[in-house]
């Protein structure tokens, strides 16, 4: 009898401990999506307001089969957030001098509302090409000279319609390198994406993996004075709210 008391009470524990283990992880969820709507209020809710906008055009574009569209979305908002227009303007002209004569090398900046950078675009022009992306259009230039190539390109960056192509493109992408991938529910793959986005989808999948609870946005991870917070985690927290 005492035995089985002692085993009832053993399975209670664990069941208790269990609990206020999940409770805890919530809440530290929470308090981060709290704090970070916070600290970005008016920014995040512009970024939100964007997006219900354009909705039409972002159902319309990012139509893939391994991530819905607002999952697709979800891993670009962090992005969306933080843009800014006239930072964004100052890029595109720096650009037009810099990276159209000396290449990424010389000018690698972030431009529109996703901040790519043209690096990535050329870097996921190379994997589409490996992978056989079966749209054609974004391989699709005017011209064969590079540095037309690279001023086109610039031009394309500063296009919404053109950034959800590149967008829908790298989703598409990162689901052929990481084809062999398992993931439980769409929440994971948008986490993973997420951090493959803003780490670079080009790592391994342990590093992305490990990217994915990294506190280093909106400032990067060599700044440690200001309260950061994980890319990937906003990215998730936002599509579970949808």
């Amino acid at each position: 009898m005492l035995i089985i008391q002692k085993n009832i009470l053993t399975n209670m524990n664990k069941k208790i401990c269990i609990f206020f283990f999940c409770l805890i992880y919530i809440l530290n969820i929470s308090a981060q999506t709290s704090d970070f709507e916070k600290a970005f209020k008016k920014q995040y809710y512009e970024g939100t307001q964007f997006i219900k906008e354009n909705q039409a055009l972002f159902e319309k574009t990012l139509a893939l089969t391994n991530i819905s569209w607002k999952g697709c979305t979800a891993v670009v908002f962090p992005e969306i957030v933080r843009y800014s227009d006239m930072k964004d303007f100052l890029e595109i002209k720096t650009l037009e001098l810099l990276y159209v004569n000396g290449g990424e090398m010389y000018a690698n900046f972030s431009i529109g509302r996703f901040q790519m950078k043209p690096s990535f675009v050329e870097t996921l022009e190379k994997q589409l090409t490996k992978h056989q992306y079966p749209s054609k259009n974004i391989f699709n230039y005017v011209s064969k000279d590079i540095k037309e190539q690279r001023k086109e390109r610039i031009k394309r960056l500063s296009s919404l319609s053109w950034q959800l192509q590149y967008l829908k493109a790298f989703c598409w992408a990162v689901g052929k390198i990481f084809a062999h991938k398992k993931f439980n529910t769409e929440s994971e793959r948008v986490k993973f994406y997420a951090a493959a986005y803003n780490f670079g989808f080009l790592q391994t999948e342990q590093k992305i993996t490990n990217w994915q609870n990294t506190k280093a946005f909106p400032y990067g991870k060599l700044q440690s004075k200001t309260k950061q917070y994980s890319y990937a985690q906003i990215a998730v927290e936002y599509f579970e709210k949808k």
